[in-house]
C-alpha cells in the first residue's frame, strides 16, 4: 500500500481564560494505492484541507501516524524528510499564490530540484522544462513568462509541471481547480488525471463538487464534522449512498442544490455528547445513536459509519 494513515487526529485549544479543545479531525483511517485516486467529499468547514496539510506535515497532527510505501512520515527528520518532502507533494486551491511574482516560469520550474540538489547540466535542464511543459500542455514560449503573464489554468498547469519534476509517489489536489473557470476545469482535469496514470502517482483528490469526483476517483470517502461516515468505490457510492449525509450530498448533487435546502433538516433531537455526529440533523435517528458509530463494512468494499444505514 502506497499511502496508509492510522487513527490520524487534529485538535486546536480555544480561548484563553477557559480553553476548550475543538476537534478538526476525528480518528481516521484509510489507505491509497499507487496509481490508485481517494476522492474526499464534505461541505466547507468538515476538515478536508486540514486532513490535506497534516498529511504532508504542513500542519502538526494531534496523534496517529501516516505511512508513505510502510515508513512512517511525520517522524522523520534532516534527509530523509527532505526525500519524503519531494516524495509528497500537493495542488493548492489557489494556483496565483504558489508562484513567485518576481521569477520567470523557467527559474519556477527549476526551483524544486535545486532545493532537492538535483541538477543537471544547463542543456538537459532546458530539454526536460520542455518536456515538463508539453506533459501539461504548455510550451515553450511559456518560460520566459512571469506568472501574472498567464491565465489561472496555465499557471495551475505550471504547478503541476513543478511537482511532475520531483517525480512524487503521493499527491494531494485541494481543490485544483474551484478557482478557474468552467471552460478551463475540465482540461485541467483531463491533464491531471492523464499524469497521474501514465506515472502511477496516488491521489488524495478533495472537491465539494461530487460530480468532479466521481469522474475522478476510484473511491471516494465522505466526511461530516472531522470523520469519516462512508467509503465506497465512486460508482457504488453515487449510485447507493448508505448513509443519511451522504444520500443528503447526492440528492442535492443530483438538484443542483446546497446541501442543506433540498430537505427539512431542523434538529429532531438535542446532540449528545458522545452520540453520532449527524444525530440532530438526520430523521432515521433513534436511541441506538446517541452512542457513536464506528466505520463497518455493509458491502464488500463498502464501509459506513451508521446504525441504520440502508442495506
Amino acid at each position: 500500500m502506497l499511502i496508509r494513515v492510522e487513527n490520524l487526529c487534529k485538535h486546536y485549544k480555544t480561548g484563553n481564560m477557559h480553553a476548550k479543545q475543538q476537534s478538526v479531525l476525528e480518528q481516521l483511517n484509510f489507505s491509497i494505492a499507487q496509481g490508485q485516486t481517494l476522492g474526499l467529499i464534505g461541505e466547507s468547514g468538515c476538515g478536508k484541507s486540514t486532513l490535506a496539510r497534516t498529511m504532508l506535515g504542513l500542519t502538526p497532527p494531534s496523534g496517529g501516524k501516516i505511512f508513505l510505501n510502510e515508513q512512517e512520515v511525520l517522524t522523520q527528520r534532516g534527509s530523509l524528510k527532505k526525500e519524503f518532502c519531494g516524495k509528497m507533494q500537493i495542488i493548492f486551491q489557489h494556483p496565483e499564490s504558489a508562484l513567485n511574482p518576481r521569477m520567470k516560469i523557467a527559474q519556477s520550474l527549476a526551483e524544486p530540484r535545486r532545493i532537492q540538489q538535483r541538477y543537471a547540466k544547463n542543456l538537459a535542464a532546458q530539454e526536460d522544462m520542455d518536456s515538463l511543459l508539453k506533459q501539461v500542455g504548455l510550451s515553450e514560449e511559456h518560460l520566459s513568462r512571469y506568472p501574472h503573464e498567464l491565465s489561472g489554468g496555465q499557471i495551475q498547469r505550471v504547478v503541476l509541471a513543478r511537482i511532475l519534476s520531483l517525480n512524487p509517489e503521493f499527491l494531494v489536489a485541494d481543490e485544483p481547480t474551484s478557482m478557474l473557470d468552467v471552460s478551463v476545469q475540465a482540461q485541467v482535469l483531463h491533464i491531471l488525471k492523464e499524469n497521474q496514470k501514465k506515472h502511477g502517482i496516488g491521489l488524495l483528490f478533495i472537491s465539494h463538487d461530487l460530480e468532479v469526483v466521481r469522474w475522478m476517483s476510484d473511491q471516494i470517502a465522505v466526511m461530516y464534522k472531522g470523520q469519516i461516515v462512508e467509503m465506497a468505490p465512486a460508482a457504488d457510492l453515487y449510485n447507493h449512498p448508505r448513509h443519511p449525509y451522504s444520500q443528503l450530498l447526492v440528492e442535492s448533487s443530483l438538484a443542483h442544490q446546497p446541501v442543506w435546502e433540498t430537505k427539512n433538516t431542523e434538529p429532531l433531537r438535542p446532540e449528545g455528547g458522545n452520540s453520532c455526529q449527524f444525530f440532530q440533523h438526520c430523521c432515521q435517528s433513534e436511541e441506538a445513536c446517541k452512542n457513536k458509530p464506528e466505520l463497518h463494512e455493509k458491502a464488500p468494499g463498502h464501509t459506513v459509519a451508521c446504525w441504520k444505514a440502508s442495506l
